[in-house]
């Protein structure tokens, strides 16, 4: 027994009793199974961004950077500025299409901003 169809791409593809009995196909179902019930929208993806000083540079400051500004502010007897609770973000798309694009998009950002911190160093 076996199912042929074709994709989108004009591509042919065959799936017998061979690639349905492999262990990753066997896993690939086990997997499947497990996230059915969430394949229905709306999907809902929450994101908590990072706190971030009062100051709001925006950046991560390694620990020794942290002891120093801390160091400085004690010798200005300055507060030191407050963290700003970290709001989720909540978005919601309609159709598994949607939210692979806001992943795709979102992973971009990272990527690019993490390329530019880099960069920058």
């Amino acid at each position: 027994m076996e199912a042929r169809y074709v994709n989108s791409q004009g591509a042919e593809h065959l799936i017998n009793w061979e690639l349905a009995s492999t262990p990753e196909y066997r896993q690939l179902l086990s997997k499947f199974k497990q996230i059915e019930p969430y394949l229905e929208p709306p999907f809902v993806v929450e994101t908590i961004a990072k706190s971030t000083p009062a100051s709001g540079n925006g950046e991560e400051l390694s620990d020794a950077e942290r002891e120093d500004i801390e160091k400085a502010q004690k010798k200005t007897t300055k507060a030191v500025p407050k963290k700003r609770s970290a709001e989720p973000e909540v978005v919601e798309k309609t159709s598994a299409r949607e939210l692979f694009d806001y992943v795709l998009a979102e992973a971009k950002k990272i990527s690019a901003c993490s390329a530019t911190k880099a960069w920058a160093k």
